[in-house]
């Protein structure tokens, strides 16, 4: 492989580590310990979990972006 093609890929990998770790990180820090919605009821208590979770979600599909247009980058470059 050519160095340059190792190198862009060792990068790659790092910024989306970096990146799935800052997000766990503002995950854990900023959104589990505060309440969306009151929780006076059962039911709050499940939104406030599953919105929790969609935004982890959306952190992964921003991942899983980033590692496709890499691999497409990788694989469908015209050299």
């Amino acid at each position: 492989m050519k160095l340059r093609v190792v190198a862009l890929q060792s990068l790659i990998f790092t910024v989306e580590w970096g990146l799935m770790l800052l997000g766990f990180g503002l995950i854990s820090v900023l959104i589990v310990p505060y309440a969306i919605f009151p929780e006076t009821g059962s039911i709050y208590r499940f939104l406030n979990a599953g919105l929790k979770a969609l935004f982890g979600l959306m952190l992964s599909l921003v991942w899983l972006f980033i590692w496709d247009r890499q691999v497409r980058a990788f694989f469908y470059s015209k050299e």
